[in-house]
């Protein structure tokens, strides 16, 4: 409670208080380019600043909950809720990867989430240029081995890349433990050359088996190495479940005129991995969904639709069972069934920094409302389609899943992966200019679903 407290009050004394930085006085402001109201890169440099990273159910992540309710509650929300929910805590601890024998040397890596690692292991390495060629290997030639996947992840745009080549990271530990291997490592799921480790999610395990995402400059190190010879490999790590915690997601509404009117939901994720700050992934979404509302609700006008705005809690850690993984999507959606069952829409911010594309409205919108959000994005050429919102989608996912239509606005995901579960993910990171951007388009598709007037 007291680290709490003390983070509340840094909070506090962070955007209130002139800072003297080498002599001179400057206010704690925002970059140059932001909007006029800058609440948008506010909330992201304050969420970053105060509570630096937040893994799920941790104390930063509570205390940073406990903040964003309140403001919530400052910048006019109504109903403002913290919504807490069980959970299975998992650390990384320390770890250490590294070549043995004639090449011998530190490599950085870092335990995949959601695996627990046990004991140090020593083994050789069996190479694999793809993850599909892993899959059609013999069980013989991996058995007693560790497999390393070296498959580079592709650039693109809408991060397609990254999504063909998810399952490696997600599934790829318990192709190799089901073949009978002693440990795996693979290529971080990053578009950059970097000598950092990409963190992420793997499916939970029966039993302890040693999992490492490499840095591309460590994957490329150990490809150099096994063309001198065979390669050997020792992996060491505490990665282990650290006891049953809590999690929360922070609820704020803005109410609708018509009670009766279908819901709006829309979000992002307050929790991020222990590496960086979670400044893309996903404070850029919490500023761009959170002042995007903030807007409509300081227009003076009020929507039909009464629109639930969710800071989801513990979207990034795996967990065992049946609740694998966007625990606090799940969490919100069994606490509101009803309401997520007649959402006239659900949508989330989350695919990086970059800017909004195109939009894509489900189906079940009317033509009158498909017109009306088209209308609104005309002037921005933001182009418009009605359909499937395609892969990519996260905890929203679990809300689609009971029945809420989805909304997706598409973003640039050219160099999201970039940074995507780095340390490099922090504040330095996020284009003014690009969130801006992200916040009007924002608010001009919910203003149009919800009927603002």
């Amino acid at each position: 409670m007291h680290r709490q407290c003390s983070r509340l009050l840094a909070i506090l004394l962070l955007t209130a208080i002139p800072t003297v930085v080498f002599g001179q006085e400057a206010e704690f402001a925002s970059s140059p380019g932001i909007a006029s109201d800058h609440v948008a890169y506010d909330l992201v440099r304050d969420l970053t600043t105060a509570f630096g990273p937040r893994p799920a159910g941790s104390a930063a992540e509570a205390a940073a909950a406990k903040w964003g309710s309140e403001k919530m509650k400052a910048l006019g929300f109504q109903s403002v809720t913290i919504e807490h929910f069980p959970l299975l805590r998992w650390s990384p601890g320390e770890t250490r990867v590294e070549l043995l024998g004639n090449v011998a040397q530190r490599l950085v890596a870092t335990p995949l989430g959601g695996l627990v690692a046990g004991p140090p292991v020593e083994a050789p390495v069996v190479l694999f240029e793809s993850y599909d060629t892993f899959l059609k290997s013999d069980p013989a030639d991996v058995h007693g081995r560790i497999v390393a996947i070296l498959e580079p992840v592709r650039r693109a745009t809408d991060g397609n890349g990254y999504i063909a080549l998810a399952p490696a990271r997600t599934r790829g530990p318990g192709e190799a433990l089901a073949k009978g291997a002693v440990g795996f490592v693979i290529r971080s799921l990053g578009t950059h050359e970097d000598n950092v480790a990409n963190s992420g999610a793997s499916v939970t395990l029966p039993s302890p088996f040693p999992a490492f995402a490499l840095s591309p400059a460590a994957a490329d190190q150990i490809k150099r190495a096994a063309a001198l010879g065979p390669v050997n490999m020792r992996l060491e790590s505490m990665a282990a479940w650290a006891g049953v915690g809590t999690s929360q997601n922070v609820v704020g509404t803005i109410p609708g005129s018509d009670p009766n009117a279908a819901p709006i939901i829309i979000g992002a994720h307050i929790d991020s991995w222990e590496q960086g700050t979670g400044a893309i992934d996903d404070g850029f979404g919490i500023a761009a969904v959170t002042t995007a509302a903030t807007r409509i609700l300081r227009s003076g006008k009020t929507p039909r639709h009464t629109i639930h705005l969710v800071w989801f809690g513990a979207e990034e850690v795996s967990q065992p069972g049946a609740l694998r993984d966007f625990v606090g999507a799940r969490a919100f959606t069994e606490r509101h069934q009803a309401q997520v069952k007649r959402a006239l829409v659900a949508a989330e911010s989350d695919w990086g920094g970059g800017r909004v594309t195109r939009v894509t409205l489900p189906p079940t919108m009317s033509d009158d409302l498909v017109d009306r959000v088209r209308q609104n994005l005309h002037p921005l050429g933001i182009p418009v389609d009605v359909g499937n919102p395609g892969p990519g989608v996260a905890e929203i996912g679990v809300l689609a899943a009971a029945g809420a239509p989805l909304l997706r606005l598409h973003q640039d995901a050219t160099g999201l992966f970039d940074v995507h579960h780095t340390p490099n993910d922090v504040l330095s990171r996020v284009d003014p200019a690009s969130l801006e951007q992200n916040v009007t388009v924002w608010e001009q598709v919910i203003s149009a679903v919800a009927d603002v007037h």
